[in-house]
């Protein structure tokens, strides 16, 4: 299902948004709501204060931003798996519920969002590379935003380096 939601393409000239190109808001990040945003890269901007990189920088900082310059496409994304919104029977996914917070994120967002929504339920974040493909890079980059602008509504371990 989390495949098929992600083929949808995204209407022409849209970027990080609302499905109607409005504002977007997320569990992990404080502001809400904020943007929309003509870009992906925007987006990231945004995340980042709109630093630049710069040789005397906090080093974890480079690193982020170089990290937030990759192609990172657009998917429409549910933005709030948690084992809460999928309703199973007899061990089948019989649907999919709460969908305020889907939206066009970059492709990663469901990854992270899903993987960091509920920290203390330990099966969920063994599995949820069974649904949605793992994307460690993607994940180390969102601990990376954690450790150096904060977060809201999640608790994060630290990032570890990628060596």
């Amino acid at each position: 299902m989390v495949a098929e939601l992600r083929t949808i393409p995204a209407p022409g000239g849209c970027g990080v948004s609302n499905v109607m190109g409005g504002a977007v808001s997320s569990g992990t990040i404080p502001i809400v709501p904020f943007g929309p945003f003509d870009s992906v890269q925007a987006f990231h901007d945004w995340l980042h204060e709109h630093a630049s990189y710069h040789p005397e920088n906090y080093p974890k900082l480079n690193e982020l931003l170089e990290l937030h310059k990759r192609d990172w496409p657009l998917c429409f994304t549910h933005g709030d798996l948690t084992p809460l919104n999928i309703m199973v029977k007899d061990e089948r996914v019989t649907g999919i519920i709460d969908w305020e917070t889907s939206r066009w994120w970059p492709s990663y967002w469901e990854y992270t969002t899903a993987w960091h929504c509920n920290p203390w339920v330990h099966f969920w974040r063994q599995n949820v590379d069974l649904f949605i493909d793992a994307e460690p890079e993607a994940l180390y980059m969102d601990r990376l935003r954690n450790d150096i602008f904060g977060h809201a509504g999640c608790v994060l371990e630290p990032a570890e380096t990628t060596t």
